[in-house]
């Protein structure tokens, strides 16, 4: 099954399928763009021979969720964050939650990059990341082709596979808020500081 005929894009509140978002003029945009990722990854490693290795894209499947967000809380809140390269609902989101998700961190919490995507999008994955701001936050690649398995593990019936999806977490790795579709930074913040996470001191 080809990821995007399962794993949806959330525009607001509104699901739509990846043959709804993605005609063949945009696929073959993306081809072009993964070849310009992949060709500019190349560069770099030739580039930096002389540097530790990079490791490889960590996959996480559906059954090892919760016990990965249970080690991941250590007492602090988590926060889950599915997305995928494909997404464009996720390309504008990112930038728009770039400060809360780092600014979580910095008090503590951890925040966890998913990305419903085939094992060879990891060099575009890095890039989109980076570019956005985030490229520095753990992300792993989701292997679970079927999102009812993810929505199954996490008792989130609702959940159909619409991206981005973002899901908080207590520090006893108890779920606290789901947002199925896109999360402004004012409410993630609310939702982590329910969870127990310090307040964010005040701008200005």
């Amino acid at each position: 099954m080809r990821r995007g005929a399962a794993w949806g894009i959330a525009v607001g509140l509104a699901c739509a399928s990846m043959g709804q978002v993605r005609a063949e003029g945009g696929a073959n945009a993306n081809a072009n763009a993964n070849a310009n990722a992949n060709a500019n990854a190349n560069a770099n490693a030739n580039a930096n021979d002389n540097a530790s290795p990079t490791p490889s894209w960590l996959t996480v499947t559906p059954k090892e969720l919760l016990p990965l967000i249970a080690q991941l809380a250590r007492g602090k809140p988590v926060v889950v964050h599915f997305w995928a390269t494909w997404c464009e609902a996720c390309a504008e989101e990112f930038p728009a939650l770039q400060s809360e998700l780092q600014s979580i961190t910095a008090r503590g919490g951890t925040v966890l990059l998913l990305a419903a995507d085939e094992a060879d999008k990891e060099a575009l994955a890095k890039t989109q990341l980076a570019d956005w701001g985030v490229g520095a936050l753990p992300s792993r690649r989701l292997d679970a082709p079927d999102p009812a398995q993810v929505a199954k593990v996490l008792r989130e019936p609702k959940f159909e596979g619409a991206l981005p999806a973002t899901f908080v977490f207590d520090a006893k790795g108890k779920k606290r808020k789901a947002f199925l579709g896109r999360a402004t930074a004012a409410a993630l913040e609310k939702a982590v500081t329910s969870a127990g996470l310090r307040p964010a001191p005040p701008k200005g």
